[in-house]
């Protein structure tokens, strides 16, 4: 079960270690180029239409996340106009159906604008929610956060970090002869952990006291 988990951590160290150096990849190119992705779950059932709207926006050094939901209340016959700005009537409710749409669009930094009100949006930070009605009486609820990309990349540094740093302390307590995992002193009980009951690795082979100095005499100038 040990080994189980070291593959897992293992495993978990991997996959942070990459996403930490594609969110440091992101943070650079958004300085480049502004990325947004939008992704729209439209609904349409017989008493209310509903748009659950997803947008992503990575650029100048943040990622915004806007989650936007529009619900309207239909009642029938009712009139609507389509794009081209032509009337219709519908005298009865179609029969239910949604769909999903995903778009992906670049524009140029200087056309993102954020918000720098106070310190902790100077810093990259945001967080709003708002609740309107727009003018063909629909409901709009718009919830949205913002972080610095130096925030992801740092957080996501943290398991390779803490992956290395155990494995460096498991080998110094091998060299040392203590327990791998609570460091306790295996002197007197090589083969098992008295404390933790943890089953000692194999401690690195010293050299020979001869070969040392032999080696010493070797490198010694000649007389």
């Amino acid at each position: 079960m040990r080994r189980f988990f070291r593959i897992c951590s293992a495993v978990l160290a991997a996959v942070s270690l990459l996403l930490c150096l594609a969110a440091l990849g992101m943070w650079v190119r958004g300085f480049v180029v502004v990325d947004v992705v939008h992704r729209v779950h439209h609904r349409e059932w017989q008493i209310e239409f509903r748009d659950d709207a997803l947008r992503i926006t990575s650029g100048r050094g943040v990622v915004a996340v806007n989650v936007i939901t529009t619900r309207e209340s239909v009642t029938w016959p009712r009139t609507f106009m389509d794009r081209t700005g032509r009337l219709f009537l519908e005298t009865g409710p179609p029969p239910s159906r949604e769909w999903i749409t995903w778009s992906h669009a670049t524009m140029e930094p200087d056309r993102l604008v954020l918000l720098r009100r106070n310190f902790w949006q100077w810093l990259g930070f945001n967080l709003h929610s708002t609740t309107r009605n727009t003018t063909t009486g629909a409901r709009r609820t718009e919830r949205a956060f913002r972080l610095p990309w130096w925030l992801v990349a740092a957080v996501l540094a943290l398991p390779p970090l803490l992956a290395t740093r155990r494995r460096g302390l498991r080998r110094e307590r091998r060299a040392k002869g203590l327990c791998e995992g609570c460091g306790y002193d295996l002197r007197a009980t090589p083969g098992r952990c008295p404390e933790c009951g943890r089953e000692a690795g194999p401690r690195p082979a010293a050299a020979p006291l001869g070969a040392k100095e032999d080696a010493g005499a070797s490198s010694a100038p000649a007389p």
